[in-house]
């Protein structure tokens, strides 16, 4: 009997060490894995905030080995693809740019159908962002092709290709950011339909009821992000938040026949909101410049005509003068080819030579970049 016993004991405990051993086994697998992700987490944190934080290339180049040393054996797919999108940046927009090898990564993670769709969605809205600093070429070799991509600059039509990623982002995920853009794209449409009709009645309508779609939607996606909140948000993307919506009711103030005051009221003040975050973030490190040429440009189209507004014009254009051009290129570059760009950017000329009949030095300026007198005397009226 006692035997007996024993075996039962002795078959018993067997079986719990058969049980216990896997389970405990799998704990602290888990654990380990646990402590793999917290300890990943922090090292991505570290590496991302030298991406993100700030916009100096020989920094942002310091993050890359740390993220590509997380992508040798990431400790979740959040991790990978977190991890991916922030190299992808550093990489394009660090030292010495790989825009070849950043482009596939951020094109890759946002076709990958095992990624989060939210960090699928940012990094649709992260190509967009891109696309703007890179001629035609880079672009038709590097963004524009495979699938699904080269099926958005089918017309190569740069704006509308955006749009249509910017569409493809808000499809994946709502973001404010891409809703916004999408909203100004038809803005715009409407805007260079004033200054040279050339859409249809029924069109027009159309062009109107998207844009305010589009504006709604963007601003309730926003409206979930309380204030305090947003001091999470990267600073960029809050400045372009707050730009982009005050140029789509600058452009519907004046679509409108600059009836309804509230929209440029609104619109002054989403600049400002713009600037307050330029002046303390962008400024310090030697760029911003666009957010103050924007609300000159804005005050010039839409401001009375008196000496405390001409004033405020050259107050805000002042620090272009003096701006670093390396850091800034892409703002002067602008400012140069906008001469001779009739087409997508009419508006724009507008308000450069509106400005230029403001302030004898930012004529200075436009001459320096290569714009001649006849170019420079053409005169023009707010529209």
């Amino acid at each position: 009997m006692y035997s007996l016993n024993k075996k039962i004991i002795v078959s018993l405990a067997l079986l719990v060490l058969i049980i216990a051993v896997p389970l405990i086994i799998w704990q602290l697998d888990t654990i380990g894995q646990a402590r793999k992700v917290d300890q990943q987490s922090q090292q991505y944190k570290s590496a991302a905030d030298l991406v993100v934080n700030t916009l100096d290339p020989a920094e942002i180049k310091k993050g890359i080995p740390e993220l590509e040393k997380i992508l040798e054996n990431p400790a979740s797919i959040e991790i990978e693809a977190n991890t991916r999108s922030i190299l992808a940046l550093a990489l394009i927009y660090g030292e010495n740019p790989d825009l070849k090898r950043g482009m596939e990564m951020l094109k890759a993670t946002a076709v990958n159908e095992s990624y989060p769709k939210v960090r699928r969605a940012v990094d649709v809205q992260h190509i967009v962002d891109v696309i703007g600093f890179y001629d035609k070429n880079a672009l038709k070799e590097y963004v524009f092709v495979g699938a699904p991509f080269d099926s958005f600059y089918k017309e190569e039509k740069l704006g509308l290709a955006k749009r249509r990623l910017d569409e493809w982002a808000d499809e994946l995920w709502p973001i404010a950011v891409p809703n916004y853009r999408i909203a100004l794209w038809y803005a715009n449409q409407l805007l260079a339909d004033k200054i040279k009709p050339r859409l249809s009645a029924s069109k027009k309508t159309e062009y109107t009821n998207v844009l305010q779609q589009r504006l709604e939607r963007a601003d309730a996606i926003f409206a979930t992000v309380p204030m305090e909140g947003r001091d999470s948000w990267d600073k960029d993307r809050l400045l372009l938040a707050y730009l982009t919506k005050a140029k789509i009711l600058e452009r519907l103030y004046i679509i409108n026949g600059k009836a309804d005051v509230a929209d440029r009221n609104e619109a002054d003040t989403y600049f400002n909101l713009a600037l307050e975050v330029n002046d303390a973030v962008f400024v310090p490190k030697g760029y911003g410049v666009w957010p103050p040429f924007h609300y000159a440009a804005f005050l010039a189209e839409t401001g009375a005509k008196n000496q405390v507004n001409v004033d405020k014009i050259k107050s805000l254009l002042a620090p272009l003068y003096a701006a670093n051009r390396d850091k800034n290129e892409r703002f002067f570059n602008r400012l140069k080819n906008v001469s001779d760009d009739p087409s997508d950017e009419q508006y724009l000329k507008q308000q450069v030579l509106l400005l230029v009949q403001i302030d004898p030095q930012f004529r200075g300026l436009l001459k320096e970049l290569g714009w001649t007198e006849a170019q420079l005397n053409v005169k023009v009226e707010p529209l």
